[in-house]
Parts: C-alpha cells; structure tokens; sequence
C-alpha cells in the first residue's frame, strides 16, 4: 500500500460532485459517492497502520546479529515490562473466551468451551 494507490481515489471522489440530472441518476451517484468516501476511508487508514512506526523499535536492539536473550537479561525492569505490555496485549495475542454450552441442560466443562480469538 502506497499513498499513490489512494491518490486515484481522492481525485475521483472529489470529482464525483458534478454530473446527472436527473432525480434518480443523482441518488444513485450519491450511493456510488458514499461508496467510494467508504473504500477511500479504508485505504487511508490502512496506509496509517501501515506507515505508523513500529512501538517496538525504539526499545529492542535493532540489527541482524542482536542478542535477544541477553538483552532482555540486561535491560531493567521498566524495558521488560514496557515489551511485555505490547506483546502481551489482546491485539497482538488475542482473548480466551468461554462460549456457551452447546446443551443448555448439561453443561459442558469450560476447558472444553474456550476458544481463542484473535484481532
């Protein structure tokens, strides 16, 4: 994703304003507008995620011969929480969930209704 594939989009939904005449040809280019202000939102904010900085780099080592291990053995207690949050949070590791039983009269165990769901 490159801020040149969301260019053609702007373009065309500023451009969408002129055109029919007719009562029913202008609420169908009022659909066809909100569709496209919808696909163009999805674009820009794709490309944000895209181009945000990863909140990881500023606290690993960078570079390919980087020792993990001793690193987080080195680092203080402030670094290593601050890596666990962002890796440990429910976006990157997802949620347990305990689903409802199938029988509504036996109910199953829960360690045989969690499921793991993801972000």
């Amino acid at each position: 994703m490159h801020r040149t594939q969301v260019a053609p989009w702007r373009v065309e939904a500023a451009g969408a304003g002129s055109g029919p005449k007719t009562a029913r040809a202008r609420i169908q280019r009022t659909n066809d507008m909100e569709e496209l202000e919808l696909e163009l939102a999805a674009l820009e904010a794709k490309l944000s995620r895209l181009t945000a900085p990863d909140p990881l780099a500023g606290i690993l080592p960078d570079g390919p011969g980087a020792d993990l291990i001793a690193w987080w053995k080195a680092a203080d207690v402030r670094r290593q929480r601050a890596v666990a949050a962002l890796l440990l949070s429910p976006d990157v590791l997802g949620q347990v969930r305990v689903m409802p039983s199938p029988v509504k009269r036996n109910a199953a165990r829960v360690p045989d209704r969690l499921k793991w769901v993801t972000a």
